[in-house]
């Protein structure tokens, strides 16, 4: 005999159905008739992507989006200027045509904004006054044991007569919570932190069978987090994301705005006004970004500039687990000692052989290349290290790992370097290489001042390339039309042709320096 506690949601209906007219009851307990929303809210509505991010600011909307959402999904019943994502049936038996979770950070939260918005309260009077129509809950609500007034579990009638399931539950339960069912639509409210590393892959397997979406509603105050990486990984075209702040909340007043302006941290206030990234404790640059970008082709670079390649090794191989590899290509400027990052490479679970194919697709890729300290540790059996691995496979590489001018490889004493090249205007960043860009944004510090050394692969490339950008050499071997229509369309170069901008020392095209 089951011992859980249960809410008689039809008791209810038949109640309540008695004690207001057609109208009134319309107005209290069909809320989704009269459902309004905001263009971002309906721009969130109409993104078509499987995984849905909705990186916002407190008090943007989303999660009366994601509650709004949760509603016309449980009862198939989307606004008639819909375009978003499409569920479809899956081929499974069950006893429902449609099972959501909608997942908290707790108990407490779940209960007072979630369930609050989408069933409004459990009382007589109360339920039905959320998004979800009083007429669409005429089933017993079992109630969580955790939390009073907290519901675990409901059942919905649709609009076709159908069933649908709906489950509440928090990021802090085991992950064995989340295992086991088939589940269409999930909604993620906040971001559990290192927890979503364990129960984030679970969510995805839960829609594996049916076709079913994830929507991640967050104001990012947990970082670079798993789940934003997940969302931030470029080149998945089934992930999307979509920006709200407290500004798109066109059901705000203006003195509800200044009122949240004065209420937040400096260092909080972008994040929860915008929905920006929260920076680390100490950012480790300070620089507005608009100040080191730059927009220079490749073809547009002078002939007499010089390269300068770097690469960060991925020591994991295959695993899932392995940090990514990363490749970036510089331009210098002799004349003004100015860097500029113009291409760059970011792959994951791949093996050399396939970096370095991707590498050759760069019209420069045969620049001088420097590589980290850690080249030098073995790859595999055989006793060959990192670094010559990539050489055998056509890579120029450095004799030896990159170094600072005045010696040694300093993490602090490289970032010093950046800070004043980027400070005076010498280091400059393509505004294309958007991955390049976050990972610059988000390095920081830890409360106590430790470096955070996470999603920093492009960004150690970089340090490389500054620290032995005097090792930065011409083109002068370039096989025909690298950059076509540039300085470079006549081909290569014949004879002794030029002269080291850094010694003065003159030789011959084709001549490596090491």
């Amino acid at each position: 005999m089951s011992d859980e506690q249960t809410i008689d949601g039809n008791a209810i209906y038949k109640h309540t159905k008695k004690l207001y007219s057609e109208r009134e009851y319309r107005q209290r307990f069909a809320r989704l008739d009269f459902m309004q929303r905001t263009p971002k809210q309906i721009d969130a509505f109409n993104d078509a992507h499987r995984f849905l991010s909705v990186r916002a600011g407190n008090r943007s909307g989303k999660s009366e989006f994601a509650m709004m959402f949760s509603a016309c999904a449980l009862l198939d019943r989307f606004p008639s200027d819909y375009t978003g994502y499409r569920f479809v049936r899956p081929k499974i038996v069950r006893n429902v045509t449609f099972n959501e979770w909608i997942i908290g950070p707790d108990g407490t939260t779940v209960r007072d904004v979630q369930q609050a918005k989408l069933l409004g309260g459990l009382t007589q009077d109360e339920l039905g006054t959320g998004w979800l129509p009083l007429d669409a809950l005429r089933h017993p609500i079992t109630l969580s044991r955790g939390v009073s007034g907290l519901a675990d579990k409901a059942l919905v009638t649709r609009d076709d007569g159908t069933l649908a399931s709906l489950k509440f539950l928090t990021s802090q339960q085991d992950r064995q919570s989340f295992q086991g069912d088939a589940v269409d639509l999930i909604i993620l409210d906040e971001d559990p932190g290192k927890r979503g590393e364990e129960i984030f892959p679970e969510l995805i397997a839960r829609t594996v069978g049916t076709g079913g979406r994830i929507i991640h509603t967050a104001t990012p105050l947990a970082g670079l987090s798993f789940i934003r990486r997940f969302f931030r990984e470029g080149g998945k075209a089934d992930r999307g994301e979509v920006r709200m702040s407290i500004y798109d909340n066109t059901f705000l007043s203006p003195e509800d705005i200044r009122i949240a302006e004065a209420s937040y941290s400096e260092r909080e206030r972008a994040t929860r006004l915008m929905g920006d990234d929260l920076p680390g404790y100490g950012a480790v640059f300070n620089f507005d970004e608009a100040t080191y970008l730059h927009d220079m082709k490749p073809e547009d670079v002078p002939e007499y500039w010089l390269w300068i390649n770097a690469i960060d090794f991925s020591h994991g191989g295959l695993s899932s687990q392995s940090h990514p590899f990363a490749f970036i290509s510089c331009a210098v400027d002799p004349n003004t000692q100015t860097l500029y990052a113009m291409h760059a490479l970011r792959i994951k679970q791949q093996l050399p052989p396939v970096h370095v194919a991707a590498i050759k697709q760069w019209g420069a890729w045969d620049a001088t290349t420097s590589w980290p300290a850690d080249g030098h540790q073995r790859a595999d059996t055989t006793g060959q290290t990192f670094a010559s691995v990539y050489k055998s496979l056509g890579l120029n590489l450095r004799g030896s790992h990159a170094t600072l001018k005045t010696g040694g490889y300093g993490l602090e004493a490289t970032f010093a370097l950046m800070e004043s090249m980027f400070a005076t205007g010498k280091l400059k960043i393509a505004r294309h290489l958007l991955e390049l860009r976050e990972e610059l944004r988000d390095l920081h510090y830890d409360k106590n001042n430790e470096y955070v050394a996470e999603n920093d692969d492009l960004a150690s490339a970089l340090r490389y390339a500054v620290m032995d950008m005097r090792h930065a050499r011409m083109l002068g071997v370039m096989r025909g039309n690298f950059f076509p229509g540039g300085a470079n369309k006549n081909g290569p170069a014949k004879g002794l042709d030029d002269w080291d901008i850094w010694s003065g020392r003159p030789f011959r095209t084709g001549e490596r320096y090491g």
